[in-house]
């Protein structure tokens, strides 16, 4: 077997999107138990945050994870 590491398009992003729904929806009998949005706050202001949810399986989902430029590799810690 000779597998490729690839960038995806949007099309191609959509379809694995796609077919994890589809996945999600034949397997599991629940729907995904809730959103988990989380942010940091530093001196009244959002610098950090992370997006995700959970799936009935107990699977943390993350959608989109953020640190303010001004706080990378200062060891924050979002999740």
């Amino acid at each position: 077997m000779n597998f490729e590491i690839i960038k995806l398009n949007d099309n191609q992003i959509s379809d694995i999107e796609n077919r994890l729904e589809i996945y999600d929806n034949h397997y599991m009998s629940e729907k995904l138990s809730g959103d988990i949005n989380t942010g940091v706050m530093y001196e009244g202001e959002l610098i950090a945050g992370a997006c995700g949810c959970i799936s009935a399986f107990k699977i943390f989902y993350v959608s989109t994870v953020y640190v303010d430029e001004a706080f990378k590799k200062k060891g924050l810690v979002v999740c």
